[in-house]
């Protein structure tokens, strides 16, 4: 059983270590869980006599025999020279060959390039890869720009383990020199080699050369003008969170295309942030670059994500490293019009809508400080550093619901899972056909409308309507596996009702526009003296630098949470809907929160998007007839 790219690299992490090293220690630097490595390690083990791996508990794992599996260099001979050759036309030329000419132009029989060809097929064609394909019109590699990519990182893998490299950059770039071109691989060279001189990024030595390998991939399809689509994992939320990368990306790719005179596009910036995703880019900022104020700024707003999401981040300096690295790099962009998209913005909103309204509460307070403006496509930046901190810490939970009806099913039973269960969780679907593309391993639930016998996770199967009856059981089983969940029972006002007062329930009202609600709301809060004057403006700012509707019917608008001296959740309900951002909406709650009330803010908001993003819920809501039978609704006294 030949071993897998991830199993090699397990024994060249081994091979590297002179004392015993944790598994928990390989699985973070593999980014892979711990029971993942204990496979890979009992399949070395088996199917390597050569290698031997000593296991002490409570202390790790040490490979006694320090022997790397590769092809030794006597195999490197003159018929898989001629097979790499071969192999070269086909992938960087893109020729159709066929095997009379080779045998005519290498001087050997038919056989032997039949047997090179079989050599390509066993060593060089791989999962996702181009396919090696022979008819009439003779032979080919036939594959999307995905594929031809894919086919070049494992070339590039393959070629560097039988050059028998051992980690130096150098080597690799004259070893894939041949077949990427120097002007290409120089200019890959001298980015990497001096990543952190240009922007203050970091990698781990480990995966160094594999972004050296992406990179001159990317440029050198680049130079011919070949894009590739955007690729699709298993979880959205793996693509999502490779925009942490997005703008490094963006910053790689302008600097080599200014060397190498190419254009991209706005896949090959995300198609490069998923590689730099999956081999761990970091920010690591010197001490003499940081600017003391930033540094401050960061630290602030670390210390209300705390407050606000009611979890700790203080001690987390990879966030503070993060952070000072993007805000500099943000504040140089707004100061000159340099304007960024996210282009998962409207996913992101979906999927962590609480954490966005949180991250854009934490930018209102330090912006002024910053004397830069703030887009949403920003704030979506720097949630997910804030996500990936909290998720260190919390560990939300992924359920994948499978269905066999397609994705409109499937989508109909995702949200109405995601209403009984925690806003940060991750809910996926996926049909039966697909579930091979997901790692199980990473999967805690599983809920399905057949029956799966050969998954061994634990699995909930439900009807295709998701019935009640079903949800409780999706719910009872959630209770059962993850016994440390907090509140489970979400659908409640527990938190947010205290805030809310019968004098600042709009009922029955038939305001015209957007402006109007925010007007009149913000005249009754200055008035109470809830808030200071300037609440109103900072109300206005918000909604210009991204919506706060909810598709559902509703909208959730807020100001600075440094101009409220009251915490309080004025409701306007209007008889019509009226148009709010890009939806309408007839439900309204204002989430005006003051500074001594922000470590209760993510639980009063994931309350209010627990009500709110339901049209069920905004339906119940309007059909009361009285301010009465509203408030009896909501629990407020």
């Amino acid at each position: 059983m030949k071993l897998n790219n991830r199993q090699s690299s397990l024994i060249q992490l081994l091979t590297k270590s002179n004392d015993f090293i944790t598994v928990k220690e390989l699985a973070d630097e593999l980014n892979v869980s711990v029971r993942t490595i204990h496979n890979d390690i009992n399949t070395i083990v088996t199917n390597e006599s050569s290698i031997r791996i000593i296991k002490k508990s409570g202390v790790g794992v040490k490979l006694e025999q320090k022997k790397i599996v590769e092809v030794s260099s006597d195999q490197f001979n003159d018929s898989k020279e001629r097979a790499i050759e071969i192999y070269k036309r086909l992938l960087f030329e893109e020729e159709n060959i066929t095997i009379q000419s080779l045998s005519d132009e290498f001087y050997v029989s038919v056989s032997s390039i039949v047997n090179d060809l079989s050599f390509i097929k066993n060593e060089f064609i791989c999962i996702g890869s181009s396919d090696l394909v022979s008819d009439h019109r003779g032979t080919r590699l036939e594959g999307n720009e995905n594929q031809i990519q894919r086919s070049m990182l494992y070339f590039n893998e393959k070629m560097t383990k039988w050059c028998q490299i051992e980690g130096k950059l150098t080597s690799v770039a004259k070893c894939l020199e041949p077949y990427y071109g120097p002007m290409v691989v120089a200019a890959c060279l001298e980015v990497v080699s001096d990543l952190e001189n240009y922007n203050l990024y970091s990698v781990a030595h480990h995966y160094q050369i594999s972004i050296f390998s992406a990179l001159i991939v990317t440029c050198y399809r680049l130079a011919k003008n070949k894009h590739p689509n955007i690729i699709q994992s298993a979880f959205i939320i793996d693509e999502i969170m490779a925009m942490r990368n997005y703008l490094i990306a963006k910053d790689l790719l302008e600097m080599l295309s200014n060397k190498l005179n190419f254009n991209y596009l706005e896949s090959d910036i995300y198609v490069l942030s998923m590689y730099l995703q999956a081999y761990r880019l970091e920010f690591h900022p010197s001490r003499g670059y940081v600017d003391e104020n930033l540094l401050e700024i960061a630290k602030r707003m670390i210390r209300n994500m705390s407050n606000l999401s009611n979890v700790s981040l203080n001690d987390d300096r990879e966030l503070l490293q993060n952070l000072v690295v993007h805000l500099y790099h943000m504040i140089y962009r707004r100061r000159n019009s340099i304007e960024i998209n996210n282009p998962l913005l409207d996913q992101i909103k979906k999927e962590f809508r609480v954490m966005y309204d949180l991250t854009f509460i934490v930018f209102d307070a330090e912006k002024s400080k910053m004397n830069v403006d703030i887009s949403e496509h920003e704030v979506g930046f720097v949630m997910l550093h804030f996500q990936t901190a909290l998720d260190k810490k919390m560990h939300s939970k992924r359920l994948l619901v499978v269905c066999p009806y397609g994705l409109v099913s499937s989508e109909f039973i995702v949200n109405r899972i995601r209403r009984i269960l925690p806003p940060l969780d991750i809910i996926e679907s996926t049909s039966i056909t697909n579930i091979e593309r997901f790692d199980i391993e990473n999967i805690d639930m599983i809920v399905s409308t057949i029956p799966l016998p050969n998954i061994k996770k634990s699995v909930v199967v439900i009807s295709q309507l998701a019935t009640e009856k079903d949800l409780q059981n999706v719910l009872n089983r959630y209770r059962e596996n993850f016994i440390n969940a907090q509140d489970t029972d979400l659908l409640t006002l527990s938190t947010s009702s205290e805030y809310m007062e019968s004098n600042l329930i709009f009922f029955d009202q038939e305001a015209v526009s957007q402006e109007e609600v925010i007007n009149r709301v913000a005249d009754v809060l200055i008035q109470k003296d809830y808030v200071l004057p300037q609440y109103r403006e900072s109300l206005f700012e918000r909604e210009k630098n991204g919506g706060t509707e909810i598709i559902a019917g509703a909208a959730l608008p807020h100001g600075s949470f440094e101009l409220v001296k009251r915490t309080s959740l004025p409701i306007w309900i209007n008889k019509t809907p009226i148009k709010w951002g890009s939806t309408y909406a007839s439900v309204i709650i204002f989430f005006s929160i003051a500074k001594s009330d922000l470590p209760k803010a993510k639980k009063i908001l994931e309350e209010l998007f627990k009500l709110l993003r339901k049209k069920e819920n905004i339906k119940i809501i309007m059909s009361k007839s009285t301010k009465q039978a509203l408030l009896d609704l909501l629990g407020v006294s």
